[in-house]
C-alpha cells in the first residue's frame, strides 16, 4: 500500500517551473497541474476520467500567483470538497494542529471588542470574526469555500484546507470583497499552530 504525500508541492520555491497530477477523484487520470513559465501563472487542465469536460485554469485572464488560486478553481469548477481540492495539488500542511480553544475564543472575544469600536465595521474585520467564529463556535458555514459544516468545531485538516481556499479568495474572488477573504486567512493561519 503506498500512502500519498498531500503536501509533497507545498514548499516548492516560486517561479518554479513544474508540471504535476491532480490527484483528485474522478479527476485524477487526464488532470494536470503546474507553474508555466511563458505565462508567469499556475496552471491547470481539469478534465474528469469519464467524460470530455475539461477546465483551464490560469491560461487567460490574470496570472495565477499562488497554488492557493488553483485550489479554489478546483474546488469551483469541480464541486469537490474543500479538502479534497488542497490534497489533490499537495499542498496541504504536513501535519496541521490548532491551537489552543482558550487562546481562540480569547483572540475572538478581543477582535468582536474591536469592531464594535469601529463606526463602520471594514471586510477585513468581519472575516477575522467568521474565520475564528467558525472555529470557535462551529457556524454552519465555512466562510471561504462555502462549505455546510453542520454546526460542528472543524478539524485542523479542515481548518488548513480553508485558509488555503481563502488566500486563494483574496485573488481570484468569491462571494465576498477580498479583504473578507484577508481577514478570514489571517484568522485562520492564526489558529493553525506553526
Amino acid at each position: 500500500m503506498t500512502r500519498t504525500n498531500w503536501s509533497g508541492n507545498r514548499d516548492r520555491p516560486p517561479n518554479e517551473v513544474f508540471q504535476d497530477r491532480v490527484r483528485l477523484l474522478g479527476w485524477e487520470v487526464h488532470s494536470t497541474w503546474g507553474y508555466d513559465a511563458a505565462t508567469e501563472s499556475f496552471v491547470a487542465t481539469l478534465r474528469r476520467n469519464d467524460g470530455d469536460e475539461t477546465h483551464e485554469v490560469g491560461r487567460q485572464g490574470a496570472p495565477l500567483r499562488w497554488a492557493d488560486c488553483v485550489a479554489a478553481e478546483i474546488l469551483d469548477r469541480t464541486g469537490c470538497d474543500p479538502v479534497s481540492a488542497v490534497r489533490a495539488l499537495g499542498i496541504a500542511r504536513p501535519r496541521p494542529a490548532l491551537r489552543r480553544s482558550g487562546d481562540l475564543v480569547e483572540t475572538l472575544s478581543r477582535w468582536l471588542r474591536e469592531s464594535l469600536e469601529e463606526t463602520a465595521g471594514s471586510g477585513y474585520q468581519r472575516g477575522r470574526i467568521a474565520g475564528l467564529a467558525w472555529i470557535v463556535a462551529g457556524t454552519e458555514v465555512a466562510p471561504a469555500s462555502g462549505w455546510r459544516s453542520g454546526g460542528d468545531v472543524p478539524a485542523a485538516e479542515r481548518v488548513d484546507a480553508e485558509c488555503v481556499l481563502a488566500k486563494g479568495r483574496v485573488y481570484v474572488g468569491g462571494h465576498q470583497p477580498r479583504d473578507f477573504y484577508t481577514g478570514v486567512e489571517e484568522a485562520l493561519e492564526y489558529a493553525l499552530r506553526s
